[in-house]
């Protein structure tokens, strides 16, 4: 699962090692769960004004990336 925490400035960031402090809302490595995520993620960690917009292009990184994981490049 692909947590993704609050800050306390009111930011959102992915919190890759589970680690941060603050609020946080999960999901689940896979574009469709990721889509239906982002509605509801601003209420979930109650970020102010809803998460910043370069943290869905983070978001669909981070999950294209494990997409990839393990697969030949040559293919």
């Amino acid at each position: 699962m692909l947590r993704i925490a609050s800050t306390q400035g009111g930011e959102a960031e992915i919190d890759r090692l589970q680690v941060l402090p603050g609020r946080g809302a999960y999901l689940c490595y896979s574009r469709e769960c990721a889509g239906r995520g982002r509605k509801k993620l601003a209420h979930a960690l109650r970020t102010r004004g809803g998460p910043a917009e370069g943290l869905f292009d983070e978001i669909d990184r981070e999950i294209g990336s494990r997409d990839n994981f393990g697969k030949d490049e040559s293919s």
